[in-house]
Formats: structure tokens, C-alpha cells, sequence
């Protein structure tokens, strides 16, 4: 099996910028798109971007990181 990356998430401070470069400024159409929160662009077959707000990136990471020293977090949703 050859190792290959299909999805790549960036976390960015200016999520709407940057909605707005890959949207209107290269032309490519959002896969999904959550306002405030995480846009989705298929770059290229079988590779997806994904940029999420910085904030709610940290609030995801920090919920999961806080359940996991506690014991919390439910495997099945990793």
C-alpha cells in the first residue's frame, strides 16, 4: 500500500477571506460550507482543503484534549 493524503485542513483567523480567495478569486465551487465555522474545496481528485475557523478549531481541540484527560471522549468519535 503507497501512502497518500486525500484531505488537508487548515485553521485560519480570516475564514471568510479566505473563502473569498478560493471562491471568487480561483473560480472553485465549496464542497460544503458552514458559515463561520469550515468551508471544504475538492483541489484536486480525490483531495479536499479544508479551512476552519481558528477559533472553533481551538474549541475543538481543547473540548477533545480536556475529554481525553478526563476520560470523557467516546472513542468512536475519533
Amino acid at each position: 500500500m503507497q501512502p497518500r493524503i486525500h484531505f488537508i485542513t487548515f485553521a485560519t483567523a480570516a475564514l471568510d477571506a479566505e473563502r473569498a480567495f478560493y471562491r471568487d478569486g480561483l473560480g472553485w465551487e465549496p464542497l460544503a460550507d458552514v458559515p463561520g465555522e469550515i468551508v471544504f474545496f475538492q483541489v484536486a481528485p480525490g483531495l479536499v482543503l479544508g479551512l476552519f475557523d481558528a477559533a472553533k478549531f481551538n474549541e475543538d481541540l481543547l473540548g477533545q484534549a480536556a475529554a481525553l484527560a478526563f476520560g470523557f471522549l467516546d472513542t468512536e468519535e475519533v
